[in-house]
């Protein structure tokens, strides 16, 4: 390209040369070509199973890498003890990831040797394509959370590769970079700058954006028919060669067939509940999503970290565990009802019970990682974590995996200006841009795709820079 720039042999664009950028929008892409680097490989958003070169650079689509749907390889050069090591860390997330793209019962219906091999299969062509392509780095736009996906980054890190793992947040215009979603809410692998000035705190927490919906039986109603239309014209075209085979007409529909599922069940609940007991208040989220399925660790099974709370709590303590508003019957079959219903002091509660009102009564919020945390925080509740939460450094968190007492929690005071201070130091990781822009860009005022690619990569090239020299200095 004739403004490409030919960038330094030490500068951070040829650190990142011959690198793999994972899930990236074009315009990110065309900037980081742009400033000279020169990828080996970019797996983009899409549903097509097609690959194309790019000046050099092999531009694959990432819905048939996640599902598996792709030739299998043998890589000979895969060493035994890193395949074991990389298989071991990734079967949990992968099962739990592979298992999203299954929102109809039928596509459920697989053995535990099916998900075995797709793993084994991927591991190898993951190895071999990094080999092939001679990558040293990698950067993500997100947690890999897509079926196999989970797999390269546990392999990119087992095989010292670079990874730069870049994360969303909730803040308008601000993301962060780690080396593992392992360190996301410790940014132990993050280079802090400035104070984030546009990164604070509400003592009246409002709901996020994306939680501005409304739904009922008769509109979900109305889509399954739309869809069903759809799905009736794409068979027949089919015939034809004119449609998109991969378009998920059937799976939407039996979302929408699960959500009018759930808001049955959730219309026999009461809308009113005691407030004035002492409870804990157990948000639950929303399944399928890498928020918990990857986030959460062995606590993706919500249940299990229910389980362990009630053990914890005094007998006279209740909890109020709250279904997600947005949540299908998927990973709420007949089994997870028994099993709640079999934990003593626990209600499963109405969605319509204002989560407000809810942090307000409590003693204290409980949760993976979810933003309800976060807004309890500033309301002055204590919050017992159960994930790898991006708030999780912050005082008033209470991290069960250090471990966590009883008397900890109800003896907190909650100082305005301790959390001012947290939060404030949090955001010196925060950085300006949107690296993943889908939906994430509606929340920034005069958003510019052009000028902002420029910027993520800035701050990219910048974190990548910092990590060379911290390790020449530190070997």
């Amino acid at each position: 390209m004739s403004n490409t720039i030919e960038p330094a042999s030490d500068s951070p664009e040829a650190l990142l040369n011959n690198c793999m950028l994972f899930g990236f929008f074009p315009e990110i892409v065309d900037a980081f070509i742009a400033r000279g680097v020169s990828p080996a490989v970019w797996i983009r958003t899409g549903r097509k199973s097609g690959q194309e070169m790019r000046d050099g650079m092999l531009v694959l689509d990432h819905t048939p890498i996640k599902l598996g749907d792709v030739d299998a390889v043998f890589s000979a050069t895969l060493d035994p003890d890193l395949a074991t090591r990389v298989r071991n860390l990734s079967m949990p997330y992968f099962i739990r990831n592979i298992n999203r793209s299954a929102r109809c019962a039928r596509d459920r219906n697989k053995s535990w040797a099916e998900y075995n091999c797709q793993l084994e299969t991927m591991i190898h062509w993951y190895h071999h394509l990094i080999v092939s392509r001679n990558i040293k780095s990698i950067v993500f736009n997100n947690t890999p959370h897509g079926g196999s996906t989970i797999a390269l980054l546990f392999l990119a890190k087992e095989m010292g590769l670079t990874v730069v793992h870049c994360y969303q947040t909730l803040f308008a215009n601000r993301f962060f970079i780690v080396d593992h979603f392992y360190d996301i809410g410790y940014y132990r692998s993050s280079f802090p700058g400035e104070v984030a000035p546009d990164v604070k705190i509400n003592e009246k927490p409002e709901k996020p954006y994306y939680m501005y919906f409304e739904e009922s039986v008769g509109s979900l109603t109305r889509q399954i028919f739309m869809e069903a239309l759809k799905l009736g014209y794409n068979k027949i075209a089919q015939k034809f060669g004119a449609a998109d085979k991969s378009f998920p007409f059937r799976r939407k529909i039996c979302t929408y067939k699960d959500r009018i599922k759930m808001l049955q069940i959730q219309s026999k609940l009461p809308a009113k509940i005691n407030l004035k007991k002492k409870f804990i208040y157990v948000p639950l989220h929303f399944q399928p999503e890498v928020t918990v399925d990857v986030y959460g660790d062995i606590y993706a099974d919500q249940l299990l970290a229910i389980e362990q709370l009630r053990l914890f709590l005094p007998d006279d303590v209740h909890i109020y565990v709250k279904e997600n508003p947005k949540q299908t019957l998927f990973a709420r079959e007949s089994s997870f009802f028994k099993r709640l219903k079999a934990i003593p002091e626990t209600s499963y509660i109405s969605a319509a019970v204002d989560s407000f009102d809810l942090i307000e009564a409590s003693i204290a919020v409980a949760t993976l990682v979810g933003t309800a945390g976060f807004e309890a925080l500033q309301m002055g509740k204590p919050v017992i974590c159960f994930g790898h939460a991006w708030y999780r450094c912050l005082p008033g968190i209470f991290n069960w995996d250090a471990g966590v007492k009883w008397e900890d929690i109800i003896n907190f005071k909650f100082d305005r200006q301790k959390l001012k201070n947290g939060v404030a130091e949090m955001s010196r990781h925060f950085r300006p841009g949107v690296c993943q822009p889908k939906g994430y860009d509606e929340i920034v005022e005069g958003f510019d795709p052009i000028k902002n690619a420029d910027l993520v990569v800035t701050q990219i090239l910048d974190h990548v820079s910092r990590y060379e020299n911290e390790n020449r200095l530190n070997p």
